[in-house]
């Protein structure tokens, strides 16, 4: 019996012709990887052709393909990202999209080019399409991993998706921003202080309703907003002048 070869099915290639959803739900737990690797496919070719019929059973499946995307053997951990992707690649109602991001975002660092560029198609497809406070939250929680990659990727998907929302959820993201130890953190709170200051008539109003840590906080970060940004170039200047004694108002040599 000749060994199973997993070929991948691009998305304009899938099948029109469907399996039994049923099979395909008892093959998609298998203890074969060849039934779960063209359970996937098969799964892959519903959510194009008949997501009606998917859609009240999904929430059984979900677990167990994102166990998938998880597995060792990496053909199989692809399929079950693409179909990830290709089902967070447009707007469903209904959707379990926390689970899902928390799933992907812990993957994004991961070593795999081929894996890694999945696992972010799908992160962006998120980004676009579910821009919610849930989500953002589940991101919040990535940028304190102790992985400087996957917190990295966290901060990144957290900015876009906060651009998306509205005054009150950016507000709110701000806020949560401040449990953050990274410099990113505050660099992306005060990016959401600036617009929301300049946008929003309510901003005031809402600052003076937090506790005063909360404050404190804010007003630290306007402050700094405030401050003049010098150039590098003046920097370097600067140093330089330094290093000479030119900046030195006692140095008799500086008239």
């Amino acid at each position: 019996m000749e060994a199973f070869q997993a070929q991948y099915t691009s998305y304009e290639d899938l099948p029109v012709d469907l399996k039994d959803i049923q099979t395909i739900s008892i093959r998609i737990n298998s203890e074969q990887w060849d039934e779960n690797f063209e359970s996937l496919t098969d799964l892959r070719s519903f959510l194009k052709y008949n997501w009606t019929e998917l859609m009240p059973i999904l929430d059984t499946l979900q677990p167990r393909i994102v166990q998938l995307t998880g597995s060792l053997r990496s053909a199989l951990a692809k399929n079950a990202l693409m179909f990830l992707t290709e089902l967070l690649s447009t707007q469903r109602e209904n959707l379990n999209v926390p689970f899902l991001l928390q799933s992907l975002i812990a993957k994004s660092a991961f070593e795999k080019a081929f894996i890694k560029n999945e696992v972010i198609n799908a992160i962006e497809n998120a980004c676009r399409n579910y821009p919610t406070l849930d989500n953002c939250e589940v991101l919040l929680s990535y940028t304190l991993s102790k992985s400087v990659g996957v917190a990295k990727n966290a901060l990144k998907y957290l900015e876009d998706m906060t651009g998306k929302l509205g005054n009150e959820e950016k507000f709110l993201v701000m806020i949560k921003l401040a449990d953050g130890k990274r410099q990113e953190h505050a660099g992306i709170a005060k990016k959401i202080m600036a617009e929301l200051e300049k946008n929003w008539p309510e901003y005031g109003q809402r600052v003076e309703g937090l506790n005063d840590k909360g404050r404190t906080w804010v007003n630290m970060l306007s402050a700094q907003n405030k401050q003049p940004k010098i150039a590098l170039r003046d920097i370097i200047k600067n140093k330089k002048a330094e290093a000479t004694g030119q900046n030195d108002l006692f140095n008799p040599l500086n008239e």
